[in-house]
């Protein structure tokens, strides 16, 4: 999206997002991301936006609004979660002038211009702290400096601690499905004086803003999608290919003048066409782009003639575990993202939280 360098598009394809939200019943959507692209193989780099602060927070903000319209933004991984590595525990040391300018600027974008209702901590500590437990990252610079009056949560399992979190910020432990530290942990807290009542109040307030919300009661509409917003997700898709050289006008391809064309590499007929992980969504439909340019070219006469070259794997078995089958089954999905059927399994089953919880052991 950040590639299209298009705010007002990047805000009409938010709004899609938030409409299909409340479609779905549901409060909060777990974006955008806005760590930034800083080492070439995180696993989640495919949900930023860029490697640069000011295009992330033009993007970011953007998005924000364009969610907002009808549903909560949730503005993470908050902050300098940015590496795949030890990425639950990594120790970021970053110095108050990089972070500002670098990695915080996108997230105060989305809060101070487009007022994102909600923030998700990163799972890793920085300067030493937890992001969960740290009352400067969470008090003074997202409340005190930037007016942040909506919820904090927690990465799925990512909260450390009952009393440090609560005194640092957090609002809401997520899976909700097994409490580590809040929950009846939390409760006990409260009834032993190890945390205040009045805190507790305080951090309890913006979740009922939240559930509470004029309009939050209104009846979900239909699961179906109209033209208009498939319309608007082609374009933005379109836009965002962006053209670095086309020498001699070879682009586009002008099919009149076309006898033969030679499509090389893996990826042309096993598309990857979607990352991993929690984000990974069940496309309506998805052609590869092998399947792409011979539905368009061979019903006018032209051979297209596939050398697949090189090859790639999926993992090995021996290297799935109940985690990454359990986020395979939420998405319906095979490992390039490719539908596996037409039938949608709710991402909140019994067996995909099952499948999460023993996974993360």
């Amino acid at each position: 999206l950040a590639a299209t360098f298009d705010e007002g598009l990047v805000e009409e394809v938010g709004a899609v997002l938030g409409a299909d939200c409340r479609r779905r019943g549901s409060d909060i959507l777990l974006g955008p991301c806005l760590n930034l692209q800083r080492f070439p193989v995180s696993g989640r780099h495919f949900e930023c936006f860029s490697e640069d602060p000011y295009l992330a927070s033009r993007a970011g903000a953007a998005y924000v609004r364009g969610v907002q319209k009808h549903a909560i933004a949730c503005a993470k991984h908050f902050v300098c979660n940015d590496q795949e590595t030890d990425r639950s525990t990594v120790n970021s040391i970053v110095d108050e002038r990089t972070l500002r300018e670098v990695y915080l600027a996108p997230f105060q974008a989305a809060i101070e211009e487009a007022g994102a209702g909600a923030v998700m901590c990163g799972y890793n500590r920085l300067n030493g702290t937890y992001c969960t437990e740290n009352h400067w990252l969470l008090q003074k610079v997202l409340r005190d400096e930037w007016g942040f009056q909506g919820l904090v949560m927690s990465d799925w399992f990512g909260n450390q601690a009952t009393e440090a979190s609560m005194n640092g910020g957090l609002n809401i432990e997520m899976p909700g499905v097994e409490p580590r530290h809040y929950g009846g942990y939390l409760a006990a807290a409260v009834h032993e004086g190890r945390v205040s009542a009045e805190l507790l109040d305080e951090r309890c307030l913006p979740v009922l803003r939240i559930l509470l919300r004029p309009g939050r009661d209104v009846q979900p509409t239909p699961l179906v999608a109209g033209a208009a917003e498939e319309a608007t997700l082609l374009r933005a898709a379109t836009q965002s290919c962006v053209l670095l050289r086309n020498e001699g006008g070879a682009l586009p391809l002008d099919v009149s003048r076309l006898r033969r064309v030679a499509v090389l590499g893996p990826n042309a007929g096993d598309t990857v066409v979607q990352g991993g992980g929690s984000s990974r969504v069940h496309p309506k439909r998805c052609k590869s782009i092998l399947q792409a340019l011979r539905e368009a070219l061979e019903a006018k006469g032209v051979v297209v003639d596939h050398q697949r070259g090189c090859s790639w794997e999926y993992l090995p078995k021996n290297m799935l575990n109940l985690e990454v089958n359990g986020l395979i089954s939420m998405g319906n999905c095979d490992a390039s993202g490719q539908p596996l059927s037409s039938a949608i399994v709710p991402a909140s089953s019994s067996v995909n939280d099952l499948a999460l919880m023993v996974g993360s052991f």
